[in-house]
């Protein structure tokens, strides 16, 4: 997910031809607002949406187009607190673009946000009413809803004078590789200046037309191919409106389309391979909230995990742009001496000579200082010696450590132990690392081996990835 600040703006105000003459211009842009949230609110975990291929998909369109044009997609995360800022904006965008969970209860649709420490907070269709209500000027031209059961709330878009609102009515989720699909093809035409309806039919045809769901087993008919059932979830609104008008956008001289990349980090921006630990990041997150402390310390035996969660907590923090100095993953295996910490931390920052708590006291920055466990053996004192100060001196900066053993000793940090994770989460690991499934064979027995090995390797993530990978 690319959410890191743009540096360069462009002020073009395009739009549709009857709001040109509105009091407010529309910017040139397309606003994606994501929901990725941990744990529902019973602290069950969240399933996962390819958000980020979404959006790549939209920008590599956008950069393909044949023609000029000036485009800039923007990228936030989905919160009560955004929409309303979104909605009451002078500036608005030319497209909503939303990516994220709907849900239903009863007579009752809400789109599914999160919360500031991970939690889904449900954003009810009353509530998007309110957001939307009292603008002297419409939102946007175009919102997209790519959520389930989206159908009732994309009226509330429609009751606020959006021109063209697409909504999902479905009752189960759409398909992650159906909404890119769709998204893909759909500004594909709408930016080759073909109209709303065509290129609303374009993603739909694309959707029919792809390879990929046409291999995906359908529950409801027991064979391969979901196409038409998913393409069929998307509505044009409001209904018998007519959609035949294309966006006019000013000219460009040269071809720009301008997103936000993954920058001011060096934590990777997504690892296919990690699974789980949702809860474990929720309270890391919450801690980091909801406390005044502001040193993390993870511990826990070896090969349990520590370095990877350290990884997905601070990729977490990043994609929500919690931190304008960035985050920073900093490796110390085998680092036994303090001096060598303050080098390793001065080469990942680019910093000068000066000391370290000069350095970073004006700095919002997010430091992971992971594998201390020589330090800890070698220079313990040192290490308290170097930390308490930063943290002292450094008031916006937030620490993250890892090491087998517990750092309570004169260090003012929250602890949390690293445990095993479950068997679902273990099963979710080795299947990555495993071969497919039906290569293991057809053993009545199977369940029950797996249930042993489960149980064998104990929820510890490196030996299960181990085990699996023997299997192949």
């Amino acid at each position: 997910m690319v959410v890191s600040k743009v540096g360069v703006k462009v002020p073009l105000k395009p739009g549709i031809k009857e709001v040109t003459e509105q009091e407010n211009s529309f910017s040139n842009q397309i606003l994606i607002l994501f929901s990725a949230p941990l744990l529902n609110e019973d602290l069950s975990p969240v399933e996962n949406l390819a958000i980020q291929e979404e959006i790549n998909a939209i920008a590599s369109v956008l950069e393909d187009i044949s023609h000029p044009i000036l485009v800039e997609i923007v990228v936030k995360v989905a919160t009560s607190q955004t929409i309303q800022d979104v909605l009451s904006s002078r500036f608005k965008p030319l497209i909503i673009h939303f990516i994220g969970h709907g849900m239903r209860e009863g007579d009752n649709t809400a789109l599914v946000l999160e919360d500031e420490v991970g939690i889904t907070r449900s954003f009810t269709e009353e509530e998007l009413e309110i957001a939307l209500s009292n603008r002297k000027q419409v939102p946007c031209q175009i919102a997209l809803l790519n959520a389930c059961h989206s159908q009732k709330l994309a009226q509330a878009f429609v009751k606020a004078g959006v021109p063209h609102v697409i909504a999902v009515n479905a009752e189960d989720k759409i398909l992650d590789v159906a909404a890119r699909c769709f998204s893909r093809r759909f500004y594909q035409a709408l930016f080759n200046q073909d109209s709303v309806s065509n290129s609303f039919l374009s993603g739909r045809n694309a959707v029919k037309l792809d390879d990929k769901l046409k291999k995906l087993f359908n529950s409801l008919t027991f064979e391969q191919g979901v196409n038409f059932d998913e393409a069929f979830k998307y509505e044009l609104l409001p209904k018998g409106s007519p959609h035949n008008q294309s966006l006019i956008i000013e000219p460009a001289d040269s071809h720009s389309c301008i997103y936000p990349h993954w920058s001011n980090t060096n934590i990777p921006r997504e690892d296919k391979n990690f699974v789980g630990r949702r809860k474990e990041i929720h309270q890391v997150i919450k801690a980091l909230v909801e406390s005044d402390k502001r040193c993390i310390a993870l511990h826990g035996m070896g090969g349990i995990g520590k370095t990877a969660l350290a990884y997905a907590i601070g990729r977490w923090l990043h994609e929500r742009d919690r931190y304008k100095d960035g985050v920073w993953f900093i490796s110390l295996r085998d680092t036994d001496s303090v001096g060598t910490l303050i080098t390793k931390v001065k080469q990942s920052l680019e910093l000068k000579g000066f000391a370290l708590e000069r350095e970073l006291r004006n700095s919002r920055i997010f430091l992971i200082l992971d594998d201390l466990d020589k330090l800890i053996e070698k220079e313990s004192n040192e290490l308290i010696e170097l930390l308490n100060p930063l943290l002292e001196q450094c008031p916006n900066l937030r620490l993250l450590l890892t090491s087998r053993d517990s750092l309570v000793r004169d260090i003012y940090c929250h602890q949390e132990e690293v445990c095993s994770m479950g068997v679902s989460e273990t099963r979710e690991i080795f299947k990555k690392y495993a071969p497919p499934q039906e290569q293991w064979g057809n053993n009545d027995d199977l369940e029950q081996d797996f249930h042993l090995l489960a149980k064998f390797l104990d929820g510890y993530p490196l030996p299960i990835k181990l085990a699996a990978s023997y299997m192949a």
